[in-house]
């Protein structure tokens, strides 16, 4: 049996220079794809937080679970028009009280913060009084990190923390950076291979066998 040739053979040798560089930066990438250098930190972790009230325990400022990406996970309303936020980056997060109006103050804003339910081991938790505004009262907050997955925050020393510097703000936000352990790091499953790979070995041992 006569067997019918795909490609002639000088057009196959050219298709092959073409076909087979391509096929192999492709493969190059799916194989830089499979192993990316991988963080530490808060991204891709589903936590729960926590912001307590000062006059009720009971009923906190936030109190929910979210996965940590781009945006802020958790906001809320509360007592006297304020509205709370607290944004995770990868290595620190962010506590944002606003009023709607500049008259009333940010007196017992909170009492405490937790985060818990974290998958990374932390080392420290510190201020960032540089992108932070000034607390009035409370501070400095005391840091709890006895709990391995979890981080408090506790005001000092009456409880409550104040941030009235200036009262006629509309807001006040602060900012905790975070450091973890570099050792600490889950291995992300590899993807599968381009199909393209097989695609072209076929074609090679096709052109072989005509």
């Amino acid at each position: 049996m006569t067997r019918t040739r795909l490609f002639p053979p000088r057009l196959f040798s050219q298709l092959m220079l073409t076909v087979i560089p391509s096929s192999l930066t492709i493969g190059m990438s799916v194989v830089g794809y499979a192993f990316p250098a991988f963080g530490v930190g808060f991204f891709g972790d589903t936590i729960d937080a926590k912001v307590n009230d000062v006059l009720n325990p009971n009923s906190p400022h936030i109190d929910s679970s979210a996965t940590v990406g781009d945006g802020v996970e958790f906001t809320s309303s509360s007592l006297f028009g304020r509205s709370y936020s607290l944004d995770i980056a990868e290595s620190s997060f962010t506590l944002t009280i606003s009023k709607p109006f500049p008259a009333g103050n940010f007196t017992g804003i909170f009492g405490s913060i937790v985060l818990d339910n974290i998958d990374k081991e932390i080392t420290s938790v510190t201020f960032d009084s540089a992108a932070s505004s000034t607390f009035s009262f409370g501070f400095p907050l005391a840091v709890d990190l006895s709990t391995p997955g979890r981080v408090v925050l506790n005001c000092t020393p009456h409880i409550r923390c104040d941030a009235n510097t200036p009262t006629s703000a509309l807001s006040h936000s602060f900012t905790w950076n975070v450091a973890f352990a570099t050792d600490d790091i889950s291995p992300k499953p590899v993807p599968e291979p381009l199909t393209i790979i097989g695609s072209v070995t076929a074609l090679v041992q096709e052109g072989r066998n005509n």
